[in-house]
């Protein structure tokens, strides 16, 4: 892992050396372009010059009438012009401008013009006149003199093409040179043009220093790219390239001390660092690696504690070392889900225990009250016929009705009953009651006779009209009204079940499957006939509650399809 790390480090730096090689390589390349831009301006100013209207007047007058009185009005005009394009052009590092005539000399710095000799001036308009009016570089004494830019001014009017004088431009190169912002970046820098033939026009080398005796480019082992070059003790980024003129080549050195230096110091950082790092995941992986292991060797001797103790599984606590309730993690996970089967297999082992003891209490109990049902309905048949012997003819309807509920609701021969059997049940019932609540209760059941023997669910009516009876009619003084009704509604029977005094809540059926109301007592009814609707016939059907008309309505819906089927 580590020698990995290295090998990624040094990749990374390596990286990070050949970006910083060609920002700076796009760095120099950049004030090469504003070097050759600014000789580019030099060029121009010298055509302009060549065509200015004004010169070309005073030029051809002088030309025409060189005794003439008005010659030193002229000059004053060419020096003015001159005088005007040199301010102008002065941020182009133009040195100075010198016009040459038959008549007269003008120059815009006369001092600096002076270090030319009489000779050297005579070659040089030479040079210009065998150009034939084209401009000309003269690059022979540059150092001494700076570089120089010759042009013959020929008369174009009549396009007569007279010789007329000759301009020299003077250009500061290393006034242009060093105020290129890049090259200010850097701590020291060598910079050279050679000329087509190799000659060496400019060389930044420092005063005190021996210059190169040959063009730095000729050392180069990249041509028109950059290098990494060692003079003396220091290594400098060698760039090469050509500028304008066509021909001249550029040398541009800068010093990349710093950058080693800075690049050798990372190199050591990372080093140290990745050492480090190293050391600290080390150190933090076995904290981490003991803070995870230790809760697993709670949870061993938590489990080795169960183990132990399972014959006294109901003394067994959680260890309360850590509170583990409070973790969200799947350590904290691991040991709630272990409390917690310890804690189910104690209460499932006592409970068993309890369990098998009120087993066999019931059992006793069963075998000492064990009464046959047939005794029970025996007793009740005894009673009504007592009661209709003594005239009590309200007692005797409400015994044979209770024997007739009892003898369904008992009844394990069937799990479905037919329609007619299902409201004989009903109609035991509400004669009981109607026994027990006289006129308050009043009572309507239509049914189509074609549907008498469909069958349907044992037990779905009655407890929807005794949770009407218990709602409309217990604990109040009004009357109450119960209509139920049994009919076909396309492909599916409807049994509506429908009374007054009572409404029932919004959503009740939904609240009580999601627990928002508790069932209890007839609520736990109406959840059971739902249920095994849908779990007979799928959840298309079922218990449907309203309220309809002041009245609170139940509406059953089962599957037509089923009606003549035994289930």
């Amino acid at each position: 892992m580590a020698g990995a790390s290295v090998l990624i480090t040094n990749i990374l730096l390596k990286s990070y050396n050949n970006l910083l090689l060609d920002s700076v390589s796009a760095s120099l390349s950049f004030a090469n372009d504003d070097i050759t831009q600014k000789l580019d301006s030099s060029y121009e100013l010298s055509y302009t010059l060549l065509a200015d209207s004004s010169l070309q007047q005073i030029l051809t007058e002088l030309k025409t009438k060189p005794g003439s009185t008005e010659t030193a009005s002229l000059y004053t005009k060419i020096n003015s012009r001159l005088h005007a394009y040199y301010l102008e052009h002065q941020k182009e590092y133009i040195s100075y401008i010198s016009l040459y005539t038959d008549v007269f000399d003008c120059h815009t710095d006369a001092r600096k013009a002076a270090s030319l000799s009489s000779k050297r001036i005579e070659e040089i308009m030479q040079t210009a006149r065998n150009a034939n009016g084209k401009a000309v570089w003269i690059t022979d004494d540059t150092i001494g003199h700076g570089l120089l830019l010759a042009r013959e001014i020929r008369q174009y009017d009549n396009l007569s093409l007279t010789p007329l004088g000759t301009i020299i431009l003077c250009i500061d190169l290393d006034k242009m040179i060093n105020s290129c912002p890049m090259f200010s970046e850097y701590d020291s820098f060598y910079y050279q043009i050679t000329d087509e033939g190799d000659r060496l026009i400019y060389d930044s080398t420092p005063s005190g220093q021996e210059p190169d005796k040959q063009p730095i480019y000729r050392h180069s082992q990249a041509y028109n790219g950059h290098q990494l070059s060692k003079r003396g003790n220091h290594w400098y980024l060698s760039l090469t390239g050509e500028l304008y003129p066509k021909g001249w080549h550029y040398t541009c050195l800068v010093s990349y001390d710093k950058i080693k230096n800075t690049l050798d110091s990372s190199r050591l950082l990372s080093f140290l660092l990745l050492l480090s790092c190293c050391i600290l995941i080390a150190l933090a992986s076995r904290y981490i690696i003991h803070s995870f292991t230790k809760h697993f060797g709670i949870l061993l001797q938590k489990m080795q504690h169960f183990a132990s103790s399972c014959d006294t599984l109901t003394n067994f606590e959680p260890d309360t070392r850590y509170n583990y309730q409070e973790r969200k993690d799947e350590i904290g996970m691991l040991h709630r889900q272990f409390d917690q089967m310890a804690e189910q297999i104690s209460d499932l082992v006592e409970s068993n225990y309890t369990k098998e003891l009120l087993v066999k209490e019931a059992q006793l109990k069963a075998l000492e009250m064990q009464i046959n049902p047939h005794f029970l309905y025996n007793t009740l048949e005894s009673i009504n016929w007592r009661a209709k012997a003594i005239g009590a003819s309200t007692i005797s309807l409400m015994v044979e009705s209770l024997g007739n509920l009892f003898r369904a609701i008992l009844s394990k021969s069937n799990e479905s009953f037919t329609i007619s059997e299902e409201i004989a049940l009903v109609e035991n019932y509400l004669t009981i009651q109607k026994c027990r609540f006289d006129d308050r209760l009043v009572y309507f059941i239509r049914t189509d006779p074609r549907l008498s023997d469909a069958l349907v669910p044992k037990m779905i009516i009655q407890p929807l009209v005794e949770n009407a009876v218990s709602h409309a009619i217990e604990g109040m003084r009004k009357k109450c009204l119960i209509e139920i009704s049994v009919q076909r509604q396309h492909e599916f029977l409807e049994i509506i079940v429908q009374n007054s005094g009572s409404r029932f809540e919004d959503g009740l059926l939904e609240k009580l499957r999601n627990g928002a109301v508790t069932p209890k007592g007839f609520g736990i009814g109406l959840l059971n006939i739902d249920k095994r609707i849908k779990l007979m016939f799928g959840s298309d059907y079922g218990l449907f509650l309203s309220n309809e008309n002041e009245m609170a309505t139940a509406r059953i819906h089962l599957p037509c399809d089923h009606l003549y089927k035994k289930k």
